[in-house]
């Protein structure tokens, strides 16, 4: 499965110069995302630093992009994944592993976007206010804080924490 709007991105932003994708490959046990991610901010890793985290369905291997820059230091010392033991590849292949998306059908009061939020998400209104006032919420990849906005159809709305 190819993830044609990063290949855009990667190719549009010149993120080949930036960026390398490792392959995490688990000896014995399963990956999850959270531990994928904790293990790499348990190395003293800022997160600005480290890209999307794909893990397969069986959760026997996974990808992540990070600074190239970063690249050797994580070839060298990252070693496992919470209690799992892993070995690590650089790969060009910049597809995902296919996800389980949750489909939902909700009706909206309005298109601005705080109402789209709070539906979504199951938050109230005040509380998905604060979710984009407060830089978590992403419309088309760009983050906004204006929750007044409105949405259209085929928008792609993100809430960091929530999905």
């Amino acid at each position: 499965m190819s993830f044609d709007f990063f290949k855009d991105f990667y190719q549009k932003e010149n993120l080949e110069n930036q960026i390398n994708i490792l392959k995490i490959i688990s000896i014995n046990g399963r990956l999850e995302h959270r531990a994928v991610l904790g293990s790499l901010l348990g190395l003293g890793v800022v997160r600005e630093k480290i890209g999307d985290i794909s893990i397969s369905k069986d959760g026997m291997e996974g990808k992540v992009a990070v600074d190239k820059h970063l690249t050797p230091f994580f070839l060298n010392e990252w070693r496992q994944v919470g209690s799992e033991k892993i070995e690590l590849e650089t790969t060009e292949d910049i597809s995902i592993y296919p996800r389980q998306l949750e489909e939902k059908l909700i009706i909206v009061s309005s298109y601005r976007l705080d109402s789209f939020v709070s539906k979504s998400f199951n938050l109230s209104r005040g509380d998905s206010q604060h979710y984009i006032d407060t830089g978590k919420v992403k419309l088309n990849y760009r983050l906004t804080e204006k929750s007044d906005c409105i949405i259209a159809v085929n928008d792609l709305i993100s809430c960091r924490g929530k999905g």
